[in-house]
């Protein structure tokens, strides 16, 4: 079965693609239907975008097409996608008899955790710490005068 075409061209590729967002979470290809595969490669492509938003990174190769993915980052995108595919309705808990289930966050958005957000500026080389030099126009002291 051959799979759909992805974003748009003027988009650049999914950090991580179809077979391999399938492969990590046991799902099968041939399973899937056209729209279930335009939907997630569509998830794909938007966590995608904004993990780079995060990064500042594209990790594209030179040749414009390879995506060059830190292997750090691609359980981050199909986490995310994960996310906003197993509750597209935003429940937050659901009872059915004697089984039960509530989730801390409901969000069906895309959105990166705290410890993702630490993990895709690592993998970009962003620690979050740096320095700044400041100037100022102070005036000069007396005992800074030179006589």
């Amino acid at each position: 079965m051959p799979i759909p075409a992805g974003p748009s061209s003027s988009s650049p590729p999914p950090l991580v693609d179809l077979v391999d967002y399938l492969t990590r979470t046991g799902g099968v290809l041939d399973d899937l239907e056209v729209s279930e595969q335009q939907l997630l490669l569509a998830a794909l492509g938007d966590a995608s975008a904004l993990v780079r938003l995060e990064a500042g990174v594209d990790w594209i190769a030179d040749d414009g097409v390879s995506v060059t993915t830190p292997a750090a980052v691609v359980p981050v995108v199909v986490a995310m996608v994960q996310r906003k595919l197993m509750n597209p309705s935003g429940l937050t808990g659901e009872t059915l008899g004697d089984h039960s289930w509530q989730m801390a966050n409901a969000s069906p958005d895309l959105f990166l955790t705290r410890a993702e957000l630490r993990t895709v500026r690592r993998a970009a080389g962003r620690s979050g710490i740096g320095s700044i030099q400041m100037e100022g126009d102070l005036p000069v002291q007396p005992s800074e005068w030179c006589w």
